[in-house]
């Protein structure tokens, strides 16, 4: 028991930096083939997974195989947590904001100004243990970034190798402040799972002389880069960059639980305001 706290919580505290958790009544993150919405399911489609090279086996070059590790067994997760057999394998998340131009939070890239040489991945579901070579894409150039955390100033924007294809970019608020009352969606990879998407997120605070909102969010670390958007208007509001713890350690079954706040409690989740990102930079 004493051995495996002492590992949990290392865990915990190198992470804790950028994670992020869940907001009550309940668990809202659905995998892409349990929701009808058909915003979300357009959107979804332009979703990265970053995913280091070496979790990418090929035989032929043609066909690329996730090999992820199980989320329960790997990180000792209670039997009824949710997603317990799904593969680990993405570190951040990204999206197209331009056909050759994706957005990811500014502590995703380990190299900050310089691409750091893994592999950005279209595709990474549930359904989709294995990806074609047309789904994988580098990054070619780094054309902007910062990440200043203490001011919530967290962006990288990433020229890739190649245009995408058949998939439209998603739009982003070029003026004004979201509506406090709005609802807000998450589209990205919580825990290095496969695609996710949570919704019923509100924000819980937003000044606005502030590069950043704060929102109720179900997001983890891995989420971190994803899009947040106002499911009314369908636009991109900001980039989840860090937030809450994501687990605690269940004492009684020995095993770590999804960490679960009430809407007013913890810390909430914040987002980088998309409007900080320099715009003259996409096109």
């Amino acid at each position: 028991m004493k051995h495996l706290i002492i590992f949990i919580l290392s865990i915990n505290i190198a992470q804790a930096k950028y994670n992020k958790a869940v907001y009550e009544p309940e668990d809202n993150r659905l995998n892409i083939n349990e929701i009808s919405n058909t915003m979300f399911i357009e959107y979804s489609k332009t979703i990265f997974a970053k995913i280091d090279p070496d979790l990418l086996k090929t035989d032929d070059g043609e066909l690329y195989e996730i090999m992820g590790k199980p989320i329960g067994k790997y990180r000792h997760m209670c039997k009824d947590a949710k997603f317990y057999n799904e593969p680990m394998a993405s570190s951040c998340t990204g999206f197209l904001v331009s056909k050759d131009i994706l957005l990811t939070a500014g502590h995703c890239n380990s190299q900050e100004k310089k691409c750091d040489g893994s592999s950005w991945v279209l595709g990474f579901t549930s359904e989709n243990k294995f990806i074609e070579k047309d789904k994988l894409f580098k990054c070619k150039k780094i054309l902007a970034h910062e990440t200043d955390l203490a001011k919530r100033r967290d962006y990288t924007l990433i020229k890739l190798d190649r245009e995408v294809t058949g998939i439209k970019p998603l739009t982003l608020r070029r003026k004004g402040n979201v509506n406090k009352k709005d609802e807000l969606a998450l589209l990205g990879h919580p825990s290095g799972l496969p695609l996710k998407v949570a919704s019923s997120g509100y924000i819980r605070s937003n000044n606005k002389k502030n590069a950043y909102f704060t929102t109720t969010l179900d997001s983890f670390h891995g989420n971190s880069g994803s899009p947040v958007i106002n499911t009314r208007t369908g636009l991109v509001e900001g980039i989840l960059t860090q937030g809450e713890e994501d687990y605690e350690i269940d004492y009684v079954r020995n095993c770590r639980k999804v960490k679960v706040c009430k809407t007013t409690e913890c810390r909430g989740e914040d987002v980088t305001k998309i409007s900080i990102v320099p715009f003259k930079l996409i096109k």
